[in-house]
């Protein structure tokens, strides 16, 4: 379709970040690297969700991949961000989520959780540490939310995209509720360990917290994973875009369960459970262009 530049400012103050207009149709979706795209003639302006790769977990969530929509000029190419690695249980932080670039739109991708931060990773690449919780970076409107604060109680915010859970005091339904990903317009954070408690015979047993929902995707994230009197259970991934997070995995014998990954599009990698210091944060999703026209 052909857009005046009357019609594209108004577009832009109103649908940054938000969801497509009712004029136009998804024409392509892509999940990895793109070269020597071509467009019908008299298409001078297409409509796009440009999402970051998600976060990788630890022991605590990672925030969903940032999500920016709105009209720009047609790209003959597009880079897709990967979704961060795991960290360990042991000590390892996750990794970063890969940036997504479609043409002069740029979105980057979730951050990690870690010990460093002792909270889970912000949407959209926020800065995370033991005292600063912001929520992530991103174009026009787009704002991610922040990761959970494991040291003042503080839930993980819902945004253009999640923050991921904390792993902090699981002693109240309150503080459980803080190791939940968050759910995102487009994309959910990674849910933490610790996020369920089963009390049986005088022992309690921590199961891990699912992961954040995408609202307008509309997948969901991952549940946690059981855990034993000797282990904890994995959080689930957050959703992405374009998938379902994976549920946490279920600790068994001397074994933490893993953290879910986060589903395609975006989502945030769970984190893994504690107890035995061996089990692995799940991946993030790897990020997505979306066009319509």
């Amino acid at each position: 379709m052909t857009v005046t530049l009357s019609q594209l400012t108004t577009a832009t103050a109103n649908l940054i970040p938000n969801t497509p207009p009712p004029n136009v149709t998804l024409r392509a979706t892509y999940t990895s690297n793109q070269t020597g795209l071509t467009y019908p003639s008299g298409v001078n302006q297409v409509f796009v969700i440009v999402v970051g790769g998600g976060g990788g977990g630890n022991v605590f969530g990672g925030g969903a991949g940032a999500a920016i929509s709105g009209w720009t000029s047609p790209s003959s190419t597009c880079t897709i961000g990967t979704g961060g690695a795991g960290g360990g249980s042991g000590g390892g932080n996750g990794g970063m989520g890969g940036t997504t670039i479609y043409g002069a739109v740029v979105a980057l991708g979730g951050t990690a959780s870690g010990f460093t931060f002792s909270s889970g990773g912000a949407g959209g690449a926020g800065y995370a540490s033991s005292t600063i919780f912001t929520t992530g970076s991103a174009n026009g409107l787009a704002v991610g939310g922040s990761g959970a604060n494991q040291s003042s109680v503080t839930f993980a915010q819902y945004g253009t995209s999640g923050g991921g859970g904390t792993a902090g005091n699981a002693s109240s339904v309150a503080n459980l509720q803080q190791h939940f990903g968050a759910g995102g317009v487009f994309a959910g954070g990674g849910g933490s360990r610790n996020g369920t408690a089963l009390t049986t015979t005088g022992v309690t047993a921590y199961g891990g917290a699912p992961g954040g929902a995408s609202s307008y995707g509309g997948y969901t994230g991952g549940a946690g994973g059981t855990g034993t009197s000797l282990t904890q259970g994995g959080g689930g991934g957050g959703a992405g875009l374009l998938g379902n997070g994976s549920a946490g995995g279920n600790g068994n014998g001397t074994t933490d369960g893993t953290g879910g990954a986060g589903g395609s599009g975006g989502g945030g990698g769970g984190g893994s459970g504690y107890s035995q210091g061996n089990g692995t944060g799940g991946a993030g999703g790897v990020g997505c262009v979306l066009v319509y026209y």
